[in-house]
């Protein structure tokens, strides 16, 4: 064997030719590979998550007055978009008759829609009408149903002994009654105008008719003082009304009679107190739908044709002895 020479680092190679480097390049390649994976999966983690796109639409497309269907030869046609500034001498002309209808005198008891807490509902007509396009307002009939109308009496003897006649039905529509003037008839014969509160469909529809003559109320009161409690330091005011009512009608009438007992003005007072005592008949509590009310009471009761009924109801009141109720003892309701 022949020498080939001596390492620097010492010791000695024997062969024909100097020895072969080791392959240390690939694995620093392979080290290289795995440092970018992991940096690139890092990175995927650390991207932000994408918003949900926003849906909302843009103000302008919110203003339905604004709001308008492009011509028939547009590229946009078919779909609603803002109106530019300037406007066709058609829809000027619109636009002011509108307003100067809008300014003229409207029939008694007439009012323009308004907003009602709900949706838009456009109302449809059975038929189509002809108006005259003269600048004037018209009467124009929509539609006609029918359902049947229960009449009722309603009575508050303590403020009035007048007694009012007025019907209640369900409306037979799906469609909402606007507020405004109604012509009451009965049979042909025309009863008097009346005003309709707004009313949503198949809502309950109340009007008032007036006064019935033939239906008469009276209330009478009697009132009395005690002494009660240990060594009397309690004063009792004792409160009797009786209503009667008298029909004088031709068929029996459901009637109404609207009461009130007395309630203290703070309801945590504990030196006044109202205890209800007996009713015939019973009656049940009644609040109004306009304004809150304390102690409202009230009869629901049938009285035959040509017949009488009597109410009764007792309450008593209970102050500490030497003390008066602001205005007297005595309260008629």
């Amino acid at each position: 064997m022949q020498y080939a020479g001596a390492p620097r680092s010492g010791g000695a190679f024997f062969g024909r030719g100097a020895p072969k480097a080791k392959k240390e390049a690939p694995r620093r390649s392979r080290r290289a590979a795995q440092s970018k994976s992991v940096a690139a999966q890092s990175f995927r983690h650390e991207q932000p998550a994408e918003e949900a796109p926003d849906l909302a639409p843009e103000p302008s497309l919110l203003e339905y007055g604004a709001l308008r269907m492009a011509d028939g030869h547009d590229i946009g046609r078919g779909k609603l978009s803002p109106a530019t500034a300037r406007r066709s001498d058609a829809e000027v002309t619109a636009r002011d008759l509108a307003e100067s209808i809008s300014r003229q005198a409207r029939p008694p008891g007439c009012s323009l829609p308004e907003p009602h807490g709900g949706f838009d509902f456009a109302l449809p007509a059975d038929h189509p009408a002809d108006i005259a396009s003269d600048g004037a307002l018209h009467g124009v009939a929509l539609t006609a149903a029918e359902g049947p109308a229960e009449p009722r009496y309603l009575c508050v003897p303590g403020a009035t002994q007048d007694v009012f006649r007025r019907v209640e039905l369900d409306s037979p529509l799906t469609s909402p009654l606007l507020a405004g003037p109604v012509d009451v008839y009965i049979g042909e014969s025309y009863l008097l105008t009346g005003t309709l509160r707004h009313t949503p469909g198949r809502g309950r529809i109340k009007l008032g008719l007036g006064v019935e003559q033939a239906i008469k109320v009276a209330r009478n009161v009697r009132f009395e003082e005690d002494k009660a409690g240990l060594l009397g330091g309690t004063l009792e005011l004792e409160h009797h009304v009786e209503v009667t009512l008298a029909n004088h009608l031709d068929k029996a009438a459901s009637i109404e009679v609207r009461d009130r007992i007395p309630v203290p003005m703070d309801k945590d007072d504990d030196d006044i107190s109202v205890v209800e005592g007996n009713v015939e008949p019973p009656w049940e509590e009644w609040e109004p739908d306009e304004r809150p009310l304390r102690g409202g009471r009230r009869w629901m009761v049938e009285v035959p044709a040509g017949a009488e009924r009597v109410l009764r109801a007792a309450w008593t009141a209970k102050i500490p002895k030497g003390h008066e109720l602001v205005g007297g003892n005595r309260r008629e309701g």
